[in-house]
């Protein structure tokens, strides 16, 4: 956020890192474009920070409902937001990991939207998901291709805006690709941990 302040909006070199080259700035840009907009609007640094923190869980939980109560029932909705509401662990990376719950938010709206035959909304949304995590968009991509091989009957909107929004996002996801060499897997402990939610196993018993 700071950094595109300091260049005057969004760059694709991050020259305030790897000095004095500056390394390409590989992360999808959308959420710090966004949060940079904020802070360009008045809100101070922590603010901004704060604010997304707020807004990330009960913004997931919304469009979690929403899509459900669309394509199911209010009732089904409600008991499958209980569900995701009480698991802590999803509470907590909703925060941690803002980009991440922002690529999920456009995602389930992508995926509602090709589910209504929408697929040009679909695939601008799923394009925005590229733009915002790249790991994140790839879940949602390979969701609309198991959908579209389950209903033959919706396949042409799902092929569709999964088309459309890879290519969309393309000169992105190009440039991520003609610098690969800047990425590097690393080991995150978190992935050593088990955690068992109780309260939804126990909503599970009939």
């Amino acid at each position: 956020m700071k950094g595109f302040d300091d260049a005057g909006g969004y760059v694709t070199r991050a020259f305030w890192e790897y000095a004095p080259m500056g390394r390409p700035h590989l992360y999808p840009p959308l959420l710090h474009v966004w949060m940079w907009m904020l802070y360009k609007a008045g809100l101070g640094a922590i603010d901004v920070g704060r604010l997304v923190d707020c807004i990330s869980l009960p913004a997931l939980l919304g469009a979690w409902y929403f899509a459900l109560s669309r394509l199911y029932s209010s009732r089904t909705a409600f008991w499958a937001l209980l569900l995701f509401a009480s698991a802590y662990s999803g509470a907590l990376a909703s925060v941690t990991l803002s980009a991440f719950t922002l690529a999920f938010f456009l995602g389930i709206l992508a995926l509602l939207e090709a589910e209504s035959g929408h697929w040009k909304r679909s695939s601008l949304l799923l394009a925005l998901c590229f733009y915002t995590h790249t790991l994140g968009a790839g879940l949602f991509l390979f969701t609309m291709g198991l959908n579209a091989w389950m209903a033959p009957e919706k396949r042409a909107a799902y092929l569709r805006s999964a088309f459309v929004g890879v290519l969309l996002a393309l000169p992105f996801l190009l440039y991520q690709v003609q610098f690969r060499d800047y990425f590097a897997f690393v080991k995150v402990k978190e992935n050593n941990l088990l955690r068992l939610d109780l309260a939804a196993y126990a909503l599970s018993v009939p």
